[in-house]
């Protein structure tokens, strides 16, 4: 019996390794995570072409910044492999969002 074969997918954001397009196996825990960030960072709406409920909905102007629960729920549907906890540091001076992944 042959191994499985091995399908590449391009690493995203998209990025050089050495002369050629960086990418990951399929299945590990990075491609899950990088599943997980192409939730997290597309403006829920913007994915015309294919499904208008893919992403959530940008914090650039929501005042308190992102919506944790909301980050969570488009996960839970959109990247069914991961598991992950959001918490947020240092809301007030940096407003960032941490995501774990575990999958």
């Amino acid at each position: 019996m042959s191994e499985p074969r091995v399908v590449p997918k391009l690493s995203m954001p998209l990025r050089m390794h050495g002369t050629s397009l960086a990418t990951i196996e399929q299945d590990t825990q990075q491609d899950v995570a990088q599943g997980v960030y192409a939730v997290a960072a597309t403006e829920l709406g913007s994915r015309e072409e294919r499904r208008r409920d893919y992403g959530v909905t940008s914090p650039l102007f929501r005042q308190g910044g992102a919506d944790l629960a909301e980050i969570q729920a488009a996960v839970d549907r959109w990247e069914p492999r991961a598991s992950i906890e959001t918490s947020q540091e240092l809301r007030e001076q940096l407003d960032l969002i941490r995501i774990e992944v575990s999958g």
